[in-house]
């Protein structure tokens, strides 16, 4: 039987506000080359309501290693 718990519910689970997008299929454990090209927070909105992203690894709420430290401990 297949792993229910995906990379996206690790992510989910330590982002403080949860205001992040994922663009690529997150069913699996990422790389990290693969969770930097996908992972955007929302930083913000522009005065017509648009998401603000931010796609710099060096100022996630969620680096790479918390988020696969986590997935890690999630599949157990």
């Amino acid at each position: 039987m297949p792993n229910s718990i995906t990379f996206l519910d690790a992510v989910g689970a330590l982002h403080p506000t949860k205001e992040f997008m994922m663009s690529l299929p997150h069913n699996g454990k990422l790389t990290e080359e693969e969770y930097n090209a996908c992972y955007q927070e929302i930083t913000g909105k522009t005065s017509d309501d648009t998401a603000v992203l931010s796609n710099d690894p060096t100022g996630f709420k969620v680096s790479y290693a918390q988020a696969l430290a986590k997935y890690n401990e999630l599949i157990g």
